[in-house]
């Protein structure tokens, strides 16, 4: 088992996992990519842009003869996950046959897709070939500070194949700069993910705020709106991670304050009362009120509309959960809860509504999750 420095990585895949995983990648490579990584793309587009940001070798193309060169102790599988089937058949289940059948190394998989199961690539590639499934901290720095601290990653092993201690500490160790890493088990993984990623409608929610007060030419934008559910959310529960920029429930004025926090308090209660119904661990539960709605309404005091749009466009794949959690807002929330802002402004909000918008996050949770259950393959 090599140290980094002596560990040889090849990256399959060079969208935006496969540049943002390079935080692991090169510290296990012990800072040098050239000799040790070998990065792997589908076509020849922005290629010089590549060459030009990672002084490794590129591979355009089929990805088996690459592999034949490098022989890798480990394979970041970073396609889009509707391609993971076809790279897996026809990349690497030769490589992996031709190693078995000559007594080289076989390689350990990463890969970063919510879909296929773990247990699919044992199926295609044999029970000696571990793989794991990451679902990886994506927020090492916001705005140039350090806000590793704001999440996790979260790794999923097959349930019926145990990986070796060795190569198991090694992720662990690759995984590091990303700070701690959790095991969420197959059954729970679409759950947890679903959970985690409908939290990107308190992004939304900030914006309807803004709109709204734009529309009344009342004071306060997305910035404040998200400072106030920050505040609130730190007045409702203690341990909530610390704040990497301040908030304040003054950022907006009573009215408008007093919505934003309701609204983004009620939401993460929804949230919760999901993962309760899907039995989701302690662990995975509590991050979702601890830090994960927190690292989502810091970036949006922190960046523009137009740049908190960026990330998470970054951050999703097309069809996926994320554009799913995002659609549902769109379709079912954003007219509801600008409506009932309204009503909230004139004194007219039936206490009742409060409850109804709890329900919709819970509603918006199984909506993700059924989602990502389809995109099994």
């Amino acid at each position: 088992m090599g140290n980094a420095g002596d560990v040889k990585i090849a990256v399959i895949g060079m969208g935006f996992i496969g540049r943002y995983m390079r935080i692991c990648y090169e510290k296990m490579a012990g800072g040098r990519l050239r000799g040790n990584v070998l990065l792997c793309k589908a076509t020849g587009v922005g290629l010089e842009g590549l060459r030009n940001e990672f002084d490794c070798d590129i591979a355009v193309g089929g990805a088996l003869d690459a592999l034949r060169r490098l022989k890798p102790d480990i394979i970041l599988l970073c396609p889009p996950p509707s391609q993971i089937p076809l790279v897996v058949k026809d990349e690497i289940a030769p490589y992996c046959a031709e190693q078995r059948q000559s007594g080289g190394v076989l390689p350990d998989i990463y890969t970063f897709g919510p879909r296929p199961k773990v247990d699919f690539y044992y199926e295609a590639l044999g029970g000696d070939v571990n793989t794991v499934k990451i679902l990886p901290n994506l927020y090492y720095t916001l705005g140039g500070l350090p806000s590793v601290y704001l999440d996790d990653s979260y790794i999923t092993f097959s349930g019926t194949r145990a990986w070796p201690s060795t190569n198991r500490q090694r992720l662990i160790s690759f995984l590091a700069p990303l700070g701690d890493a959790h095991e969420v088990s197959e059954e729970d993984s679409i759950p947890f993910l679903a959970m985690r990623t409908t939290t990107h409608c308190l992004n939304e929610m900030c914006f309807v705020i803004a709109d709204t007060l734009a529309e009344r030419g009342l004071p306060g934008d997305h910035r404040n709106a998200a400072s106030v559910m920050r505040a609130a959310l730190r007045e409702e529960w203690a341990d909530v991670a610390e704040a990497l920029v301040p908030c304040d429930m003054a950022d907006l004025e009573p009215p408008a304050a007093a919505f934003a926090a309701k609204s983004a308090v009620g939401f993460v209660y929804g949230l919760l009362d999901f993962s309760r119904n899907f039995r989701l661990p302690e662990l995975t539960r509590s991050v979702i009120r601890t830090k994960r709605a927190e690292v989502q309404l810091v970036s949006v005091c922190m960046f523009s509309r137009e740049e908190v749009n960026a990330i998470t466009r970054a951050h999703a794949t097309k069809g996926g959960v994320c554009e799913k959690a995002c659609r549902f807002f769109e379709d079912n929330c954003k007219d509801e809860m600008k409506a009932a802002f309204e009503r909230h402004l004139g004194g007219g909000l039936e206490d009742a509504w409060w409850a109804a918008w709890r329900a919709k996050a819970c509603e918006a949770a199984e909506t993700v999750a059924r989602h990502g259950l389809t995109l099994d393959l």
